[in-house]
């Protein structure tokens, strides 16, 4: 017999530490914590996770970018990922999070549209464009139990699954598909070194000291474990940073740059420009016309 369950809403601790699932194949809950820390890991289980209250950036695999409140993504077994809220954001930071396991996903017919979304969820899948219903449904997951959850649940990835008006993006490169056994320490230590100190000098160099390592020697634990270079890394984390100052506040340019940890305005508008492909006040613009 399967046996499901459903959790109430919890608040977060300092980390999230996973409960693998050993007697059910379906965990749904709410979490609620006053930031989302780094927290780079994997596990066993899929992963649907909507964030209904946030902003910042989420990691999966090799893939980096910034998220906002709405931000729906299932992640496969064995990928490593993280949110992480931004420190401009106020408020509380609250998400949906689902845990399900292969027992779910029986050999039948009418589960085809399920089974091949699950496979490109070793990637990492993002959603978008009408999703609006999906996520009214998916809030209501926590409150459900029994058959009433799996039946639900199943409902749910159908339509991400099939739907024609929801864009379906992959995440983390075809280079990185597979992650197996435990993180590397190190790599993980020093990704939250820069999650946590982003705004800061920080050096490829001071870094590798740190661990004991060569510059050369950090650089290729990066690449091998996130396909990304450690400046890349911290670019990235500045700009989503910057990103949810450029929304959220009244502050200057000038003020974001170097709160974001760049130390000129004209670094900070070429990154910005490269991974944003807009300049810093285009992208401010964009946003305060969308809100008229």
């Amino acid at each position: 017999m399967i046996k499901l369950c459903s959790m109430g809403k919890i608040v977060e601790s300092v980390l999230e530490y996973h409960q693998p699932l050993r007697d059910t194949c379906v965990r749904a809950r709410y979490r609620s914590a006053s930031a989302f820390p780094f927290h780079w890991h994997h596990h066993p289980e899929y992963e649907l996770t909507l964030i209904t209250s946030s902003e910042g950036h989420r990691m999966v695999g090799d893939h980096m970018e910034s998220y906002i409140s709405g931000d729906l993504v299932l992640v496969g077994p064995g990928l490593p990922h993280t949110w992480q809220s931004t420190r401009s954001y106020s408020g509380s930071h609250e998400a949906v999070v689902v845990h399900f396991t292969e027992r779910l996903l029986v050999d039948w017919p009418e589960l085809s549209a399920i089974q091949q979304l699950v496979q490109a969820s070793a990637q990492g899948v993002k959603f978008s464009g009408e999703v609006n219903t999906c996520r009214s449904l998916l809030q209501g997951l926590p409150d459900r139990s029994g058959l009433d959850l799996l039946i639900a649940l199943l409902e749910l990835l159908d339509v991400l699954a099939t739907s024609s008006s929801i864009k379906r993006t992959s995440l983390s490169s075809e280079v990185h598909r597979s992650w197996a056994g435990p993180l590397d320490e190190q790599i993980s230590r020093v990704l939250k070194r820069i999650a946590d100190s982003f705004a800061t000098p920080m050096s490829q160099a001071a870094e590798a000291e740190r661990e004991g390592m060569t510059p050369a020697g950090l650089a290729k634990l990066f690449k091998r474990s996130i396909g990304r270079s450690f400046t890349e890394v911290v670019h990235e984390m500045r700009v989503a940073h910057a990103c949810s100052l450029l929304r959220e506040s009244q502050q200057s340019i000038l003020d974001i740059a170097y709160s974001s940890g760049f130390n000129n305005v004209s670094n900070f508008n070429r990154v910005f420009r490269r991974l944003r492909g807009c300049s810093p006040r285009e992208y401010r613009a964009t946003f305060r016309y969308a809100s008229r």
